[in-house]
């Protein structure tokens, strides 16, 4: 079966070259025994005479493992090496000690010799003792040259060798595998795992409330090992070869399930990754040889299991975030949508209560034309808790990337498919999937994961989605096709612009005269959120005055250039239509008759000749 590449090196590199330390020494020996069982698991399941088999032992020769006890009986050859070199390190402490000894014993007959001839001693008894030292000097030299002539063994030559493998000698003795099996079925027993709290029984609970089987959550254990211990993530990748079919055997062999059934389980269209529980390969980079073919948990959820104490509705708000909400009202500042706002929000009702599949409703415009707070504003109005999605990275610095938005996105709906009142908002969706989404010759559908990812969160979210996006246009048919509603949002007329001047400063207790208002709605194309902006600073700074400023400064950082708001070719107040001297051919009304017409029938898709 073939399956996506999962993540490229760089990344894994990235995660096992700063390992983020376990939560407390609880967490750091289950991990040793996960690390443990799945390696016994492997071992069960590989032929002794493969050459996965020895490349087992190759790696465990290396201590590419951190399992110290292993290492003292493992393998047999290195074993009796160690033996050796330890009774001739014995043998050279003997003889050192010996001469040590022998040095004293000569020293203090000397003394004792200088002694008796100070004495007036007989020549019999300086002769006795003359005679001991000469003795003692004698063994003295024997043991040095004893000590000169030992020879410990040499370096230890490791048995299991990749020249030996290709050499055809590749070959596990018996005696090694039984060693090996026999150590690893008693440290199982001896070290069994433990889900009962601490960083797996938090993934426990998070597996249990989204519904993974138990296969799915041997993966997942196997997957959190990883990212704790280096070590074992660079034990599977070496025996993968960073090839994704070995890659993926090895850890197959480590679930006691078959590379099949791990490759279903790792699909995009499969519970793990529609669930936002994988990382999924990005269709835009090719698959590339030297890139690790392991799949891995996503850093985020990784380390908001490592915190203590935590119960499921812990984990869900640390996952998802907090309800987010607005000082907007929907029908005092948003009533300029007329039939268009009413209709979503008749649409948000009758979801609400019928948890329909499927509800995406997509809010598009300028830049900052208040359809993020539209969005919070429609949902305070119909009861809906709002949560955003996509805004943190995974490793909860910077900006998110395209990975991060669409694993973010797939884990929301997951974790609030049960909640009741619950509402997603998926803001600046045109960065999302330039892949799927740029309508060019080249790319004019979505392919891959890519399109995969629409399906599932398009079609199957059983949650309300809102989306925000600048531009339509970029996006493909297929996509938009798949929005339950869309509303366009543009510059608000100058009539609701001054009307929200008033209303945005009463609601911040910020006192506005009617003519300011109808100044700054006249000269100020400014949407909502920067109305709201000027207004509070002007709260702060203490008049009216500082709005021009705070709208100048809000432009240039949103729209680079501080002028871009400013309603150019106004009408003069004094000016007086009727003074005009012009024609409507064809047509019995003026031109003032015909901009009432214009401007009630909403439709700003007109053109007009001027001659003369």
């Amino acid at each position: 079966m073939s399956t996506p590449s999962i993540t490229s090196l760089k990344k894994l590199q990235k995660k096992m070259s700063t390992p983020v330390p376990v939560s407390d020494d609880h967490d750091e020996k289950d991990v040793r025994a996960n690390t443990v069982m799945f390696l016994s698991n492997l071992v069960d399941a590989t032929p002794q005479n493969s050459k996965l088999a020895y490349l087992i032992c190759n790696a465990l020769e290396k201590g590419m493992l951190e399992l110290p006890e292993l290492n003292q009986v493992f393998p047999e050859a290195k074993t009796k090496h160690r033996q050796v070199k330890k009774k001739a390190s014995e043998r050279e402490e003997g003889l050192k000690d010996q001469i040590a000894e022998l040095e004293s014993e000569i020293a203090g007959m000397k003394r004792d010799k200088k002694e008796l001839g100070k004495s007036k001693a007989s020549k019999k008894e300086i002769a006795i003792v003359a005679e001991e030292i000469e003795s003692f000097e004698e063994d003295l030299e024997a043991c040095r040259a004893s000590l000169e002539d030992l020879k410990g063994p040499d370096a230890y030559k490791p048995f299991y060798t990749v020249e030996r493998e290709k050499n055809g000698e590749g070959v596990v003795s018996d005696k090694d595998w039984s060693i090996l099996k026999k150590w690893l079925a008693k440290e199982v027993k001896k070290s069994k795992a433990s889900d009962a709290d601490g960083l797996y029984g938090n993934l426990k609970l998070l597996c249990d409330h989204l519904g993974f089987g138990q296969t799915e959550k041997d993966f997942l254990r196997l997957l959190v090992s990883v990212s704790e211990s280096s070590e074992l993530g660079g034990f599977i990748d070496t025996l993968g070869n960073k090839k994704q079919k070995n890659t993926l055997e090895v850890m197959a062999r480590m679930l006691g399930i078959s590379r099949p059934q791990l490759s279903a389980m790792i699909l995009p269209d499969a519970q793990l990754s529609e669930k936002g529980m994988l990382l999924q390969h990005d269709d835009d980079y090719s698959y590339d040889a030297d890139d690790s073919a392991m799949p891995f948990l996503p850093d985020y959820i990784q380390r908001v299991l490592r915190e203590p104490d935590l119960t499921i509705d812990v984990i869900s708000r640390r996952l998802v975030g907090e309800p987010v909400t607005t000082e907007l009202d929907w029908d005092r500042d948003f009533s300029h949508l007329g039939e268009r706002g009413q209709q979503m929000i008749a649409m948000l009702e009758s979801a609400k209560t019928a948890k329909v599949k499927g509800i995406n409703m997509l809010l598009y415009g300028l830049p900052d034309t208040g359809k993020t707070e539209a969005v919070k504003a429609a949902a305070k109005k119909v009861g809906l808790d709002l949560y955003m999605v996509g805004e943190k990275a995974g490793d909860g610095i910077g900006e998110p990337d395209r990975e991060d938005r669409m694993q973010s996105a797939l884990l929301a709906q997951a974790l609030l498919a049960d909640k009741k009142n619950a509402a997603v908002l998926f803001d600046e969706m045109d960065d999302l999937l330039p892949g799927a989404s740029a309508r060019s010759r080249d790319q004019e559908k979505p392919t891959g994961n890519s399109k995969v990812f629409l399906n599932r969160l398009l079609e199957r979210n059983k949650t309300i989605t809102f989306w925000t996006a600048n531009d339509p246009e970029k996006f493909h048919p297929a996509v938009l096709r798949r929005m339950r509603y869309s509303m366009e949002f543009d510059i608000p007329p100058v009539s609701v612009r001054e009307r929200m001047w008033g209303s945005i400063s009463a609601r911040h207790n910020f006192n506005i005269s009617a003519e300011d208002c109808r100044k700054f709605g006249q000269n100020y194309i400014a949407p909502p959120g920067m109305i709201d902006t000027a207004v509070r600073n002007a709260v702060l700074a203490g008049g009216v005055t500082s709005i021009p400023i705070s709208l100048a400064a809000s432009a240039t950082l949103l729209f680079g250039n501080q002028d871009s708001i400013i309603v150019r070719d106004t009408v003069p107040s004094n000016y007086d239509p009727r003074l005009l001297v012009a024609k409507l051919e064809d047509s019995d009304l003026n031109l003032e008759e015909l901009g009432g017409h214009i401007k009630s029938s909403g439709n700003g898709e007109f053109s007009m000749l001027l001659y003369g």
